[in-house]
């Protein structure tokens, strides 16, 4: 049976101690910025030099999450802070933003790179897509079945999954519910999670009221149990999620999970006979855990059983079970030290050499020729003294033979020198290998992309059309200058839909794996000769376009393909036009998109942002899943009515804002800084407002050519809407 890798969560150096004497074979764990938990204690650079010089010792590895969303005045100081760990042995970087993935493979060719799973990555075909790029590592989407990641590991990607810990609603890297509710933005490593407060299900109403429950709140994973399947699919990495958690956490399930996996590994316990003892059972489920524990997506889309319906508060703590623990880890703390056998030589006319043996692996360091001294010499006591001096090292002294002339001058100095040097060569030999990966700029670019002035992302204004009445609507309207992207979903419920006007399709906000053979067949429908390209949200929709050879034609990248820096930007072109974001504010904006950026973005100035995409089905928790894809209401503590969209050809939940943003008053701003191109998208509009709308920014785009207005539209004056984040951004 293959090894797996046991990687486990460390917000400081106490808790990456706690992962070691557990027997994790790797810790991610995060600098002071730069990690998806902004709120944990995270690592200052003393710290995490300290953490790398031990695994290194130890044959252990260090990973550095560096997996949120990175403004263009903060990309370089991320590329200058990884120096020193690079420099000490730093095995890979988990990266979300594709702006630090080509900073990073420009600035260390020779650092692994591993895709976060905030890059959502739920398919074979954005593994691939990843692999161009050189990245080595993908942690895909929790919510993958075991089937799913066996179809993504046979694109050679080593492939990293979560075993255990806490549960996210929404895809990750998919959520904006806790940036466009309170400015904290789960891209940013600062949610305020939204999905552990209670809502009502309304049901096709919007009005009323309903018990409260916890509709988002999933329970934790625990999969245990399930080790055997989990090893047999043969997995690179089996990852513990913790990095807000305690030492005695980190160490408690770090240690069960490696007594299991130690057990299947060596043939002592097969999956005939596997068996977790009674204790075990009783401390893995006492440790932090919300509720009850589920085993996730692996062998389930989704279910009411996932869910913490009556309360997401975590259970209380064995206090006597947290005192065993704690005494445990102290123990294996002790454990951790290294043996060496040293050998001290000192000839008088010969340089002095201390060898030192640590398990294989022999090193000699040598110093100045001994001479001889001009009083007393020195004594094996007395070099033994400074030799055994280890201090506050992993080091202990197993054996130590002296070997040493009478009347030999060793001055201290030299003595704790040498030792010095030893410790660095052993340190130095201990640092993990690392093989060239691809030197200067990413490797990957559409080669053969279309960007003839007639593709549809250059026209003045776009619509994003969701259903077929709202096509019929726009289409009539017969409106110059402007384009249409047609979300896949219309064929998905109209499959003889042929329009008969130019147009791009828009793939679906998330492509999975078991979705793959569908979607490419909708995409032969769509794709007749009036397909002009295609509107791509993340990076598993542009795998699939390359798996289907449809690269040729233009591609505009969503705001969910997230380009926050220069670099991003930089990047994304090679593919294609890209979208401005939706969690930069007006100043951030107007500092990225101006110039020949400016000419590469499209803005969108109008729509509801969808707040979580999730496999989760709200229907299906709350009342029964009538597998009709249609629109529900869930209420907040506030009385917030939010709309909950249902795919159910794709199963996939969209919660959408509850309302829209309106970035008309901002057009004009965007204008002057060079942008051309902008879209208006629709949701769950009628067919007679999403006309109105239309109308009103086709007059004011393309008729007034984008013209402060004195005087607001009718449909702005009738209806409450959002500015998004153009006034504060999120944090």
């Amino acid at each position: 049976m293959k090894k797996v890798e046991l990687l486990a969560p460390a917000g400081n150096l106490t808790c990456f101690y706690a992962a070691m004497a557990a027997g994790a074979d790797a810790v991610y764990l995060a600098m002071q910025k730069y990690g998806a938990r902004a709120f944990s204690e995270n690592f200052s650079e003393e710290d995490l030099l300290e953490a790398l010089h031990f695994a290194n010792l130890h044959g252990k590895k260090i990973y550095i999450t560096c997996n949120t969303l990175v403004k263009d005045e903060e990309l370089q100081e991320l590329v200058s802070a990884l120096a020193p760990f690079y420099e000490a042995g730093l095995c890979g970087v988990i990266v979300q933003d594709l702006g630090v993935v080509s900073a990073l493979r420009k600035a260390y060719p020779e650092l692994e790179i591993h895709a976060s799973t905030q890059m959502s990555i739920s398919s074979s075909f954005g593994a691939m897509a990843l692999k161009k790029m050189g990245l080595t590592r993908v942690v895909p989407a929790r919510e993958l079945s075991l089937q799913e990641l066996k179809e993504l590991k046979s694109t050679g990607l080593e492939v990293e999954v979560f075993i255990h810990g806490a549960m996210c609603y929404c895809y990750s890297g998919q959520c904006l519910m806790s940036s466009m509710l309170g400015g904290r933005s789960g891209n940013r490593g600062r949610c305020a999670q939204p999905c552990r407060l209670p809502y009502q299900y309304l049901g096709k109403s919007q009005q009323g009221n309903a018990k409260e429950q916890y509709l988002l709140s999933l329970k934790d994973m625990n999969m245990l149990q399930d080790l055997p399947r989990l090893l047999e699919a043969g997995m690179d990495s089996f990852k513990i999620e913790g990095r807000m958690k305690s030492p005695a956490y980190v160490y408690g399930v770090t240690a069960l999970y490696r007594k299991y996996i130690d057990l299947l590994e060596s043939g002592e316990m097969t999956k005939e006979n596997f068996a977790i003892d009674s204790q075990d059972l009783y401390r893995i489920r006492h440790l932090y855990i919300r509720s009850e524990t589920e085993n996730g997506y692996y062998f389930r889309h989704n279910g009411k059983e996932m869910v913490t319906l009556s309360s997401p508060a975590y259970s209380g703590q064995d206090e006597a079970l947290l005192q065993s623990i704690e005494k445990e880890m102290a123990r294996k703390r002790e454990m951790l030290e290294l043996p060496l056998s040293l050998s001290f030589q000192a000839h008088i006319g010969e340089p002095i050499s201390l060898s030192g043996k640590l398990g294989d692996q022999e090193v000699t360091v040598y110093g100045a020729c001994a001479e001889l001294a001009q009083k007393q010499g020195a004594t094996k006591e007395q070099v033994a003294d400074k030799i055994n001096a280890f201090g506050n090292t992993c080091f202990t002294v197993e054996n130590l033979d002296i070997q040493i002339d009478s009347q030999v001058f060793l001055p201290a100095s030299m003595l704790k020198n040498l030792r010095r040097d030893l410790i660095a060569r052993i340190e130095e030999d201990r640092k993990p290998v690392r093989n060239q990966i691809q030197k200067g700029n990413v490797p990957f670019a559409m080669q053969h992309a279309k960007s003839s002035g007639n593709s549809g992302v250059y026209e003045k204004l776009a619509f994003r059309i969701h259903t077929l009445e709202q096509f019929r609507e726009i289409s009539n309207l017969s409106f110059k200058q402007t384009f249409l992207y047609l979300d896949l979903d219309i064929w998905m419920q109209h499959p003889d839909f042929k329009p008969e006007i130019s147009y791009e399709i828009a793939l679906p906000r998330m492509v999975r794996e078991e979705n793959g053979k569908y979607l490419k067949q909708l995409l032969s429908t769509a794709n007749t000769e009036n397909c002009q390209g295609f509107l791509v949200p993340t990076m598993d929709g542009l795998g699939l376009l390359l798996d289907c050879g449809l690269d040729h034609k233009p591609i505009l990248l969503d705001s969910s393909f997230y380009t926050w820096n220069k670099e991003a930007i930089a990047f994304a072109s090679k593919i294609g036009m890209v979208t401005v974001p939706v969690e930069l504010n007006s100043k951030d904006v107007r500092s990225l998109f101006k110039g020949e950026f400016a000419k590469k973005a499209q803005g969108i100035l109008y729509g509801r942002t969808p707040l979580m995409l999730s496999a989760g089905c709200i229907k299906k928790t709350a009342d029964t899943c009538n597998h009709t894809s249609e629109v529900v209401y869930i209420k907040d503590r506030k009385d917030v009515v939010y709309p909950v969209e249902s795919n159910c050809k794709l199963c996939m939940n969209t919660i959408w804002n509850s309302l829209a943003t309106n970035l008309m008053e901002e057009a004009w701003k965007w204008m002057e800084d060079g942008i051309e191109s902008f879209r208006v998208e629709f949701s769950i509009e009628t067919a007679e407002e999403a006309g109105k709308i239309a109308k009103a920014f086709y007059q004011f785009l393309v008729i007034e050519q984008g013209k402060e207005k004195a005087s607001k539209p009718d449909f702005m004056r009738n209806q409450t809407y959002t500015t998004g984040h153009m006034n504060r951004g999120a944090e």
